[in-house]
Formats: C-alpha cells, structure tokens, sequence
C-alpha cells in the first residue's frame, strides 16, 4: 500500500513540474495565454506551488491583465511573505498602469525592506517621490539606487530631468553625460542635453545633441525645431530654414510644436516598467 502510495505521489509531482516547465517555455516564446493554462494546471494539481503562481502573474501582466496580476503576485507572497520579487512586481504595477504613487511608494518600500540591496526598488521609489512633489527624497533614492548600480543609467536620466526642470542646466548636464555613458540608445538624454546645452548658449553642442537625437528618434519635429533654432543663432539660415520645414511637416501631425519658443521634452522622468522575472524557470522532473 505504501509503495502505491509513493508511487502515486511520485506521479503527481511528476505530472506538476511537466506542466509548470510547459508553461515556463511557452512563456519564454511569448506564449502567454498557452503558459497561463499551463501554470492552471499546475496550481490544480498543487495549490502551494509559489513558482507556479509567480510566472502565471508575470504572464497576466505581459497580457496586460493587472488585476489578475497582482492577485497572483499576492498569492506568492501569502506563501512566502518575504518575497521581495513579489512585492517590487506589485509596485511596478502601481507606477505604470494605475499611476497610484502613493500606493507604490509603499510598495516598494516594503520591497527594500526586504531586500535592502534592491536598486531597481529604490529608484523607482524614487521616481514615485518625484511624482508626488517630494524632490529631496527622490534625489536620495536615485542616489541611493546609482550608489548600489552605478552603471544604471535612468537614476542620472531622472536627477538630470529635476535638475533641468530648475534651471540648473550646468548640473543638468553632468547627470545627462551619465546617463548617456550608461545607455547610448537613449534619444530622450540626447535631446534634453540638448535643451540644456541650448540654454547655456553651447549651439554647437546642441546642435550636436538633437542631431544624435533625430539619428535615434527620425520623427521627433521638436528635435528638428530646436535643432533649426541653434543653427540659426549659430548664422545657419539655410540649415535652419531646413529643419524648421522638417519641423512643421512632423508637426503637423503631432501638433505639439510653437514656433514661438523653444519646445520642451514632455517626458522629462521615466520609470522602470519592466517586471523582475529572475529565478523562476524550469524545474528538473
């Protein structure tokens, strides 16, 4: 009767990590829905199974189903109520999709005491700071964040965009050359380095910035706007003349320009989107 037993056993757990490492290649194709029915079966056949529940919530997010999400990021949390992947998921939820900062900020605290070497976590608590109108805690978790993962770049992107936003456009620009150190793809550090460098009267510098922008980004008008007004106070009227048409054209359909003054970037800060996913794959059967 116990060798039945055993082998009964031996079965079932056989037959749960079959379907949770299905799910987990199927998640790793992009097959969500298909994972999700997977990880289903696997928590049927055993209720408590954390992995299971932590892949299927990072699936429900990468289907866009939140509420689903952060139910079963609870879910793992209820069995295992230091895990700090958990609680950082549920907070990059808050920021993203729901905009409750507040929420997240709480969140994420929560995550950092739990895992006080979480960068991510600071920074995007900082970030909640931020939006919430409290610059000084923000600065020091992005500090906090660069001081844990110095080559992180959306920590200086986001002190650099706090520092411009006050007209500290020297300072501003030292935050922005590190970012860019960390992350030459991003066209956003390049365009308000730009601004900045405009504000100072760099044009050439400036000038050099929007173009390295619109290499990256070939549809943003304010890039060619600014970039058309620096060659004109640089005594590049044809340039100029060029890149205000292109402008316009761009403009047209974006109807965000003015002629009349410098165009701001509109997304001065950016959050950290991406959920953490480490640690939980496939199993051996």
């Amino acid at each position: 009767m116990k060798v039945i037993l055993i082998i009964s056993l031996i079965f079932i757990l056989s037959c749960t990590k079959s379907y949770y490492n299905s799910g987990c290649e199927k998640m790793d194709r992009g097959n969500y829905v298909g994972a999700i029915k997977d990880f289903d079966e696997a928590i049927k056949i055993d209720p408590k199974y954390l992995n299971a529940y932590y892949n299927r919530a990072i699936c429900y997010f990468e289907d866009e189903e939140y509420f689903s999400a952060i139910e079963d990021f609870n879910s793992a949390i209820q069995l295992n109520p230091n895990f700090a992947e958990a609680f950082y998921n549920i907070g990059v939820i808050e920021i993203s999709y729901f905009k409750n900062y507040e929420a997240a900020n709480n969140t994420f605290s929560r995550a950092i005491e739990l895992k006080p070497k979480y960068a991510e976590a600071y920074f995007n608590r900082g970030y909640c700071k931020d939006m919430m109108g409290n610059t000084d805690g923000a600065i020091k978790d992005y500090y906090n964040s660069i001081a844990l993962k110095p080559d992180f770049a959306l920590p200086y992107f986001n002190i650099a965009a706090i520092k411009l936003n006050m007209g500290e456009y020297q300072e501003a620009i030292i935050f922005y050359n590190k970012a860019i150190s960390n992350d030459i793809s991003n066209d956003e550090a390049y365009y308000n380095r730009g601004i900045c460098k405009s504000k100072i009267g760099d044009y050439a510098g400036a000038i050099l910035d929007f173009s390295d922008a619109i290499s990256m980004e070939g549809l943003n008008s304010k890039a060619y706007f600014n970039r058309g007004i620096c060659k004109s106070k640089f005594g590049d009227e044809d340039g100029a003349k060029a890149d205000l048409e292109k402008a316009k054209i761009l403009a047209e359909t974006e109807r965000e320009i003015s002629e009349s003054k410098y165009e701001m970037p509109k997304k001065f800060k950016r959050a950290l989107k991406i959920l953490e996913k480490s640690g939980f794959r496939r199993q051996p059967l």
